[in-house]
């Protein structure tokens, strides 16, 4: 076995597939509980970053467990995900709210390179699901429908904007 430390960077950057299987619990983060606090964290990072880039704040997420899975020859390798699907979920969410964000904003390659970490190439696919993430529990439909969603992007902007101070109004 293999132990070692990696952002979400290299967790996701890598073509493959992330199953989650069907003995883990069903997603159960609340917004209060989880969302919030994380969501904290990572404005935090950022604010930091933003002040000053070569400073490298970190948060600890706690372990996340993934096995090797036999895999056939030509297409992703899959992992199973032992312990951390309701944080690697929850950061796939983010990431992908992000990347409509700065669609919405025209700042079309960062959204292209977060998209990269929440979807693989489709040169890499052969059942046409890009997701890395892939839930087998009850959660898989509503996972794969919110990922593929077009949010609602304006209402998000206009909230954080109001919140951030910027903007008429």
């Amino acid at each position: 076995m293999e132990t070692a430390v990696r952002t979400p960077l290299e967790i996701f950057n890598l073509p493959q597939r992330l199953v989650i299987p069907l003995f883990q619990r069903a997603y159960v983060w609340t917004l209060d509980d989880q969302w919030e606090p994380l969501w904290g964290e990572i404005r935090r990072v950022a604010e930091l970053r933003l002040k000053n880039p070569s400073v490298a704040p970190t948060h600890f997420m706690g372990a996340v467990v993934i096995q090797a899975m036999d895999g056939v020859v030509g297409t992703l390798q899959p992992r199973s995900i032992i312990d951390g699907q309701q944080r690697l979920t929850t950061l796939q969410l983010f990431i992908d709210a992000t990347a409509a964000v700065f669609e919405e904003l025209g700042i079309d390659h960062l959204a292209a390179q977060l998209e990269g970490l929440t979807n693989n190439p489709a040169h890499y696919v052969t059942d046409g699901n890009t997701l890395k993430l892939q839930h087998t529990n009850r959660d898989a439909g509503a996972f794969a429908e919110v990922m593929s969603a077009d949010p609602p992007v304006t209402g998000v902007l206009d909230s954080e904007a109001r919140r951030a101070g910027v903007g008429g109004s």
